[in-house]
């Protein structure tokens, strides 16, 4: 039997949050974006994933305004580590024009919040709000890939309500946001 002190020291050891470093690290050493805690993230959704995660090709107008000049759009996959859902980049200019195209080009400057990043200097780098939602959706299974290899809801409908229904999408379906998101991709 623990006396007061002892299992007072052990209630607060697990309360005690520990630093997202140790909850999302993964082994790695390319510059990466760990996207989520995941169930086992099948193959084809990753495929989908990829497809569709480095965004629209870039017009040379756009890329004039990106931050670092590339002599093409980056290059993102999806992949998995253990239980983490995890975007692979192809160097650090992949990881600032994908969260500048992200920001500025796809989804039209609405809120974003930080990424998790490994092996990357980058400060602040960030995803929108919406395709943080995305991928937190296909790390709990709720979207994965169909049999056409298109990233669907896999889930039951429901009626979107904050907070998951941001920017006023407050009464819109789920599968009908899904396919709107993966459509801006």
């Amino acid at each position: 039997a623990l006396d007061r002190e002892a299992f007072s020291a052990q209630a607060l050891e697990r309360l005690r949050p520990k630093p997202l470093r140790d909850m999302l690290e993964v082994d790695a050493s390319d510059p990466i974006a760990v996207v989520g805690r995941s169930k086992a993230v099948d193959e084809a959704t990753l495929r989908a994933l990829s497809s569709i995660v480095s965004g629209p090709r870039s017009s040379p107008e756009q890329r004039k305004r990106w931050p670092v000049s590339l002599g093409q759009d980056p290059i993102i996959k999806a992949t998995s580590s253990g239980d983490r859902l995890v975007l692979r980049f192809r160097c650090e200019d992949d990881v600032k024009v994908w969260c500048w195209k992200m920001a500025h080009q796809v989804f039209a400057n609405e809120g974003a919040g930080l990424l998790y990043t490994q092996n990357v200097s980058f400060e602040y780098p960030c995803a929108p709000t919406n395709l943080s939602r995305l991928f937190r959706y296909v790390s709990e299974g709720v979207v994965s890939a169909d049999a056409s290899g298109t990233l669907v809801l896999a889930a039951s409908d429901r009626t979107l309500a904050y907070p998951d229904a941001e920017y006023g999408f407050e009464g819109e379906l789920l599968s009908r946001w899904v396919a709107r998101t993966v459509g801006r991709l």
